[in-house]
């Protein structure tokens, strides 16, 4: 059964990527259509005071690091349009905008807001955005860290997320939601796959 989170790990700091990386995790299992994966997608939601973090423990092998994109914004990192991997989170405001931040192997990042369901906000790149990865063999690891002063959201806050992870380097693409199997078509966007969460 899948292990998963209904609220977020405080820290005293969210700097210590050591510590990051080591966190308590929630596990998914299967992916979306509920076939079981080799080893379970882990991730965490974690905060300090100043910072919100995001960590995914990811059960594939990286791609080929590129210096280029290492630590750096992409415009639209999307996986079916780059072909790569993606480790993804949703966080959803009571009026049901949200924000979505992707981050990859290579330490390449993404972020948007949303009005509503698939609606985007202007792009914006917030500010003071971290990214740290971890490349093993057959697996990795990355955080990023985003400024509260750089979100819509606030500590303490009561909200709805969807951890996700889509592996689109392979021959067909294979999505995993912290939503278990969901009974509807696969879309990391639809409301019914969030579930609530306490910053």
């Amino acid at each position: 059964m899948d292990k998963l989170t209904t609220s977020c790990t405080v820290l005293e700091t969210t700097s210590d990527w050591n510590a990051l990386f080591a966190v308590a995790c929630s596990e998914v299992a299967t992916d979306w259509w509920g076939r079981q994966l080799e080893k379970p997608f882990r991730f965490a939601i974690c905060r300090d005071s100043t910072h919100l973090a995001y960590v995914a423990h990811v059960p594939k092998a990286p791609k080929a690091a590129s210096i280029e994109h290492y630590g750096r914004f992409v415009a639209d990192l999307a996986e079916p349009k780059t072909g790569g991997d993606t480790a993804e989170l949703f966080i959803m405001l009571n009026d049901c905008s949200y924000f979505e931040v992707h981050i990859t192997a290579q330490g390449a990042w993404w972020y948007m807001d949303f009005e509503s369901y698939r609606k985007r906000c202007p792009e914006r790149i917030p500010s003071g955005v971290e990214v740290q990865v971890a490349r093993g063999t057959d697996s990795w690891v990355g955080a990023i860290r985003i400024p509260f002063s750089e979100l819509p959201v606030t500590p303490g806050a009561l909200v709805r997320f969807q951890a996700t992870l889509a592996l689109c380097s392979g021959d067909s693409p294979v999505y995993v939601s912290s939503a278990g199997v969901p009974e509807f078509e696969a879309d990391f966007h639809d409301l019914r796959g969030f579930k609530q969460l306490g910053l």
